[in-house]
């Protein structure tokens, strides 16, 4: 292959994984695998004012055998946003949860998706600032904890 065309295939490669790093704005994902489980997040930013946030995490067995996870209630997926490495909000501060447990029963290679939604306001309240703020997805599954890194946003609200 010519070298241009190598130097632009590199060139395009790292501007291509630069755009789905989740310290970047956007569309963008975080993967753990955890006891064979993989866990990935995606957050979506809609462009609305305020801003729209939909986070949804996949849960896929790795594994060559079904599998059971129990979660502690209904809110399998909560998100809590940091700033400056300081957690200033968690949503199950402020949604209503379900107190049963719900059970997830994936056979081997299955997968099955969870998703939350929050917006500006409600992550901002009446006391933090507008800015860029760092989120996380959490789960707790069978009695464990995952995190997972939901990606940067920038939230504002009219005061």
């Amino acid at each position: 292959m010519p070298r241009t065309l190598v130097l632009l295939a590199l060139g395009l490669g790292a501007a291509c994984a630069g755009a789905n790093s989740p310290s970047e704005p956007g569309d963008r994902a975080s993967l753990i695998i955890e006891n064979g489980i993989e866990y990935k997040a995606t957050t979506r930013v809609m462009e609305s004012f305020p801003v729209q946030i939909a986070t949804t995490v996949t849960i896929r067995n790795t594994t060559g055998s079904a599998t059971t996870l129990v979660f502690p209630n209904g809110c399998v997926v909560l998100l809590r946003a940091f700033r400056d490495n300081q957690q200033v909000w968690n949503q199950a501060d402020v949604v209503g949860c379900t107190q049963a447990l719900v059970e997830v029963e994936l056979p081997a290679g299955a997968s099955r998706s969870f998703d939350t939604r929050t917006d500006a306001r409600e992550i901002l309240g009446a006391n933090l600032p507008n800015g860029r703020y760092r989120l996380e997805a959490v789960l707790q599954p069978s009695g464990g904890t995952v995190r997972l890194d939901a990606g940067m946003v920038d939230l504002a609200v009219n005061r």
